[in-house]
């Protein structure tokens, strides 16, 4: 069981269906709550930090192991930019960065389906415990009143920005959700404003759309 995933990983999982890897929400919404995932990645291996100002500053050039966030910090050693411009900038990208780097993994198998002039894409579990672990730790740490590691945090943190985390918990309970929203609440300053700058995104997209 990979119980030390990369919070990206996790919330791949969580927002693709268990029973045939289909991607559950807009895949607009996908691709910025990744881009915060995969900034607050870098942002817990110390190479990055989030300014009072929203600057996504880096910290540390030295170079992380994994190859994506490799990529994303390429990009931020090249430019500076605020937040609130990285965020939609990379979320074009990272869907696919993330769905590669689990399939490298061996997490999920990519499937493709063409029907007419239609191509579907999905992303099956390769392993259904590994696939549940996630939610499942989020529930039971949320139900024990247990605190939150820093990558929960902002994994909990993001499924609320993006207003799925009733859905992943299974749960209507109150108390799980203020408990969750407490527990992100409680992120350093870095993840707490990179979770709230990609809330603010998804519903200006999702304003958009509609």
């Amino acid at each position: 069981m990979v119980r030390n995933a990369p919070p990206a990983d996790d919330l791949f999982r969580l927002i693709h269906s268990e029973r045939d890897g289909q991607l559950l929400l807009h895949p607009d919404v996908a691709g910025l709550v990744l881009a915060g995932a995969l900034l607050g990645e870098l942002v817990l291996t110390g190479h990055l930090t989030i300014t009072a100002a929203y600057e996504a500053r880096v910290v540390s050039r030295m170079p992380p192991n994994d190859a994506v966030c490799h990529s994303v910090l390429d990009h931020l050693m090249r430019e500076t930019h605020p937040v609130t411009i990285w965020l939609p900038f990379l979320a074009h990208s990272v869907y696919g960065q993330v769905a590669d780097r689990m399939v490298r993994g061996g997490h999920v198998v990519r499937r493709e389906t063409r029907r007419l002039l239609t191509r579907r894409v999905t992303y099956r579990p390769a392993d259904m415990s590994n696939a549940a672990w996630p939610w499942a730790r989020l529930l039971n740490r949320l139900n024990r009143g247990d605190e939150l590691a820093t990558s929960d945090q902002l994994l909990g943190g993001l499924l609320q920005a993006c207003d799925w985390h009733r859905t992943v918990l299974q749960s209507r309970d109150i108390n799980v959700t203020e408990t969750l929203r407490y527990e992100a609440d409680k992120a350093p300053d870095a993840i707490r404003l990179l979770v709230g700058l990609t809330e603010a995104a998804v519903r200006n997209a999702v304003n958009t759309a509609t």
